[in-house]
């Protein structure tokens, strides 16, 4: 469903990261009013329309959402289509996605891509970390944010800023159940064991990468004892998730042991 006139302009400033007094002042109206837009208590007049279009970059027509379902299938090609190159040519997909970001400046679905090819590149650590904060605010997947929250305090490690990580982490809710587990449980036949079988891959990663960082930690205290067992569960996961191929027995696209994702 296309979103009312007020939310878009809601989306659009947040995606800009400018608050309602500064989007007010530049266009020449009270705060309430801008406020009043963002709620749908009122709309804007009809002559401030080309304005705030015009400031927010966009058509009149992508202000009002028409043409969502030609949106919908535009920005999922630009998604595709940067996705598919993100590990071979990450700058051709950030290119890719940031020209569809200037069409869609707000879009949750383009950003959230652009988070993962950042992540990929080295040195760009200060785009992505601004990327996400972007996204955090503006995101409407639950599912979205929590993770992007987690590459956020990722980033954070990554250049050193450890002090900002607890307060990021914060805010990712804790659980002790996924979806994938639900479903593996509570269903039946193929969608049952598509379920298990994600579900068994995402927890073989988790398991694997406990292991190391324990591994590491044992290492750290001088228990050779400990740190020697993890080594050996390591290899024990590692050799389980192994098939007769030598290759890993997983859902095709979720690749996860070093090296397998070439």
């Amino acid at each position: 469903m296309a979103m009312k006139i007020g939310e878009k302009i809601k989306v659009l400033r947040k995606a800009k990261g400018i608050s309602q007094e500064s989007l007010a002042k530049d266009l020449g109206v009270t705060f309430q009013a801008v406020s009043k837009w963002e709620t749908n208590t009122t709309a804007p007049d009809v002559s401030l329309i080309p304005s705030i279009a015009s400031f927010f970059d966009v058509s009149i027509d992508e202000l009002f959402d028409y043409n969502a379902l030609e949106n919908e299938r535009i920005i999922d090609g630009i998604c595709r289509e940067a996705a598919r190159c993100r590990f071979k040519d990450p700058l051709h997909a950030e290119m890719i996605l940031l020209e569809g970001l200037r069409r869609f400046p707000s879009n949750e679905s383009i950003m959230t891509v652009l988070v993962y090819v950042l992540w990929a590149i080295p040195g760009r650590d200060k785009e992505l970390i601004e990327t996400c904060i972007r996204l955090v605010a503006c995101a409407t997947n639950e599912g979205v944010r929590c993770d992007v929250l987690r590459i956020l305090a990722e980033a954070y490690h990554r250049t050193g800023e450890y002090e900002k990580i607890p307060p990021v982490i914060e805010r990712i809710p804790e659980f002790y159940f996924t979806k994938m587990e639900c479903l593996a449980k509570l269903t039946a036949g193929q969608t049952s064991l598509d379920a298990a079988r994600f579900q068994m891959n995402l927890s073989g990663k988790s398991l694997l990468e406990m292991l190391e960082i324990m591994g590491m930690r044992y290492a750290e205290s001088g228990d050779t004892d400990r740190e020697d067992r993890c080594k050996r569960l390591y290899d024990s996961v590692v050799s389980a998730f192994i098939n007769e191929d030598g290759k890993v027995f997983e859902i095709a696209g979720y690749e996860w042991i070093p090296g397998d994702n070439e």
